[in-house]
């Protein structure tokens, strides 16, 4: 691989960095609501005591399904990274020619704004399990 076409560290740094924040406050918020009963002024679905899927509910969670709200860490992975090659490419957009990614940082942001949103709203609305009506 030519040097040229190595991101540089702070693009990795901004990534894996923002992931391990998110990481660390999604950790202490849980463990000071686990079981004290988050949710429990909302109304439960039929889904919440009747469950259509596999994965074990925790009613007195912050997080009711675990292993779903935490594998949704990795669409936030690839929007951080994106969100970081956005920036880079402005830096960097009139040094390369024929790329229409990379002249067009508008495209990583939104894809990396849509990556995160995904990653955390299908984290909130799968631990959620409550009757939005």
């Amino acid at each position: 691989m030519k040097q040229r076409d190595r991101l540089p560290l702070w693009v990795h740094s901004v990534a894996w960095g923002g992931l391990l924040i998110l990481i660390l406050l999604l950790v202490s918020v849980g463990d000071r609501y686990r079981g004290q009963g988050f949710w429990q002024a909302w109304v439960q679905s039929h889904e919440f005591r009747n469950p259509g899927y596999s994965e074990r509910i925790h009613p007195e969670d912050l997080f009711r399904t675990r292993a779903n709200t935490w594998s949704n860490l990795a669409y936030v992975l690839v929007g951080f990274y994106s969100l970081a090659l956005a920036f880079h490419d402005r830096q960097h957009s009139g040094s390369v020619e024929g790329n229409y990614l990379v002249c067009t940082p508008a495209m990583s942001l939104l894809f990396g704004v849509a990556c995160c949103y995904l990653g955390l709203g299908s984290g909130q609305g799968n631990r959620i399990l409550n009757d939005c009506c």
